[in-house]
């Protein structure tokens, strides 16, 4: 924006304020030098491409992580290490294996590990999430498309964020 637009607009934050919408707050170290800085959670019943759609020329540089088995998910989970050395880190009872591991500098690495996990409560926090999305299209007054996909932000225990994906027409309670 030009500077006679901002300045003809008060709704906007001043240059001199902060703009972050939220701050990473570092979490508590959850091994010993290790911070579970991040997690996508993959429940089997809201995986978006199944084996079916993915066209092998389109898709041939992806790497597919298959679904988990019933009542465990599919998680991918960003790890920050306090080390540059290659510590391998892992899931101490579930399949798991590391997707990448970087040097960010400072003495740290992220290493980003795909791994199964119990389900436990991630139905009852994409319910919740769905049925506000469903409330605010609702008195926002917009139709929401069928197969609608949406993802919700949360934070865990121990200050971890996380990100799941969940169709938004999903039954919630027997209802669609």
């Amino acid at each position: 924006m030009t500077t006679e637009a901002i300045s003809k607009n008060d709704s906007l934050i001043s240059p001199e304020e902060n703009r972050a919408l939220e701050v990473w707050d570092k979490p508590t170290e959850s091994l010993p030098n290790t911070v579970t800085a991040f997690r996508i959670i993959f429940p089997r019943s809201e995986l978006a491409v199944k084996p079916e759609n993915r066209i092998r020329e389109v898709w041939r540089h992806v790497i597919f992580v298959e679904a988990a088995p019933p009542g465990k998910v599919t998680v991918m989970t960003l790890f920050v290490t306090n080390t540059n050395e290659q510590v391998s880190l892992r899931h101490e009872s579930e399949p798991s294996f590391c997707l990448a591991s970087l040097d960010i500098g400072e003495g740290r690495r992220v290493q980003l590990i795909a791994h199964g996990e119990s389900e436990a409560n991630i139905q009852d926090i994409i319910s919740k999430s769905v049925e506000r999305a469903r409330l605010q299209c609702q008195q926002a007054g917009t139709q929401i498309p069928k197969g609608a996909y949406g993802y919700f932000f949360g934070r865990q225990d121990g200050g971890c964020r996380f990100l799941v994906g969940a169709r938004i027409d999903r039954e919630i309670n027997g209802v669609s």
